[in-house]
């Protein structure tokens, strides 16, 4: 017989069964054969059977019943290993056995077939390479914990580890090769050890920093102020179309004013709520929107975020929308009512919403049981390139009857593929922020020192909040409302009442009435008097 095949390996794909599983070459005796299963050898005649011995067209090898190979990808590997002895012998004076002289012709071949195969999986130099051999690798005490590098000439050496490199010791190389968290904590015994706790060990297996701000409850992975609601400082009676209500927050309706107020202790863990109260006789759309500074979202071109208001109601059982919209025109100069036609059931740019500067990155929907509080859908989307800031939106798809409310608890915008926890600031964290936007100085008491400039006219100075730009200062209430405060008494019912010259966190305040007769030049202070007076430092976008 012959040998015409060259193939001394086979692979194949586990599938459960026991096979068989065909080998496509000679073999002398069963035991040529070496199997593999997920890299681990089995044994002849326990884990499977070898049959065709001797045939030039191979024949198979078959598990036994137990020792089935799991389905795989190339976890089953067959090769041949022949060992490399001469078994024939020709006795002086015989007839020529040519039989047994070919099948030790046979065997030869084989034994130049294995190693051929494994000489192709070494490391050799390339044909047209001048190089005659390699020099020998350096001896075991010279590589040991070493790189194999070549030197200037080509030949192996051992070499230490390179720029920003590091030799792993067979320990870490244990830790290196586990699939995950887990996985590495027990081997490094971290899981029995009384130093992790239970919640550490949820801290350490989040994936990156972003999850880990979460499961400690970092606010700063909210992209929105005020999601809780908590903060009202303008408290208004009632809220016209694109107007602010809560800090950060504003109300857009479709045809007339709706109220805007704060719920207390709707549920346990859910300390605030914001209330819409569709006001108005003829039923109408309306809903709350909050716009991100570019200087805050920016950095997400391109990325994922997830808007989701965790709790929400409406007292009619109709469907509530929630929508992530960017805005492409200038930065922080944005067009804050973003809707085009409230009558529109085509969540699009042009349609539903404006079609100049806006990109609709997502909408959902949810349509919550009446008057029940329920968990808010989640909304995922991929941001574009070119964005100057982010808007959420939050509003009724349909109209609403007159005193329907639709209330909003823990809204939050965050980066990343998923919803995580709400992450609650400490409230004088979150009124320091919001007052970067807005800040109103009211109530009983000091508003301002200053002097009285001549008999009449008060000139004082004041302090507020840094804001992102100038703001815009606006004096509300009456005359009545104030009062200035002079060594002689009090001077009432300030005719004139301005804010002006408004620089870094400072305004002068000017107030005056022709009928006063302080003073000039005498001390003074100016004063809120029966809770009616306040002075507004606006920045909003």
């Amino acid at each position: 017989m012959t040998v015409t095949s060259t193939v001394s390996r086979w692979v194949y794909d586990g599938n459960g069964t026991t096979g068989p599983f065909a080998y496509t070459n000679k073999i002398f005796q069963a035991s040529d054969l070496k199997v593999f299963v997920d890299g681990v050898q089995q044994t002849l005649n326990t884990h499977y059977t070898v049959s065709g011995v001797g045939n030039v067209a191979g024949g198979n090898v078959t598990f036994t019943a137990g020792n089935e190979p799991p389905a795989g990808s190339d976890n089953v590997v067959i090769f041949r290993d022949v060992p490399q002895t001469q078994n024939t012998a020709y006795p002086a004076a015989d007839p020529f056995p040519s039989a047994a002289h070919e099948a030790a012709l046979d065997r030869l071949t084989v034994l130049v077939q294995q190693l051929s195969a494994q000489i192709l999986r070494a490391l050799l130099l390339d044909d047209k390479d001048p190089t005659e051999s390699f020099a020998r690798l350096p001896d075991k005490a010279t590589r040991a914990s070493q790189f194999l590098a070549f030197d200037a000439e080509g030949e192996p050496v051992a070499a230490a580890a390179p720029d920003g490199g590091v030799v792993v010791s067979a320990f870490m190389q244990t830790v290196l090769d586990d699939a995950d968290a887990a996985t590495a904590r027990a081997t490094l015994g971290a899981l029995a050890s009384a130093a992790v706790s239970a919640f550490g060990l949820t801290l350490l297996d989040d994936a990156d920093a972003d999850a880990a701000r979460a499961t400690l409850g970092v606010a700063g992975r909210n992209l929105l102020l005020n999601g809780g609601f908590r903060l009202n400082q303008r408290s208004p009676a009632s809220n016209a179309d694109d107007s602010y209500g809560h800090d950060r927050w504003y109300a857009l309706t479709q045809s007339g004013a709706i109220a805007v107020s704060t719920l207390s202790d709707v549920e346990d863990g859910l300390p605030a709520m914001a209330r819409l109260t569709q006001s108005q006789a003829s039923a109408q759309r309306m809903g709350y929107a909050q716009i991100v500074e570019g200087a805050q979202c920016k950095h997400l071109r391109g990325a994922q975020v997830t808007f989701r208001v965790r709790r929400f109601r409406c007292s009619a059982a109709q469907a509530i929308r929630f929508a992530v919209l960017e805005w492409t025109g200038t930065e922080d100069a944005v067009t804050s009512d973003v809707v085009n036609d409230w009558a529109s059931g085509t969540y699009t740019a042009g349609n539903f919403f404006l079609a100049s500067n806006l990109t609709v990155s997502g909408v959902t929907s949810d349509t919550p049981a009446a008057a029940t509080v329920e968990d808010g859908p989640t909304l995922t989307v991929t941001l574009g390139l070119a964005f100057t800031n982010l808007i959420v939106f939050v509003w009724t798809e349909g109209t609403a009857a007159q005193n329907v409310t639709l209330d909003l608890g823990e809204a939050q915008l965050e980066p990343g593929g998923a919803a995580s926890a709400f992450a609650r600031r400490p409230i004088a964290e979150e009124r320091a922020l919001c007052r970067r936007y807005f800040e109103r100085l009211a109530g009983d008491g000091a508003l301002a020192a200053g002097y009285m400039n001549s008999g009449t006219v008060f000139h004082g100075v004041a302090h507020f909040a840094e804001k992102r730009v100038v703001p815009a200062a606006t004096v509300n209430g009456v005359a009545g409302d104030y009062l200035v405060r002079v060594d002689g008494g009090t001077l009432a019912d300030p005719a004139t009442r301005v804010v002006e010259r408004i620089s870094g966190r400072q305004a002068r305040a000017r107030f005056s009435n022709g009928a006063w007769g302080g003073g000039t030049g005498e001390g003074a202070m100016l004063e809120f008097v029966g809770g009616g007076g306040s002075i507004d430092f606006d920045a909003e976008l």
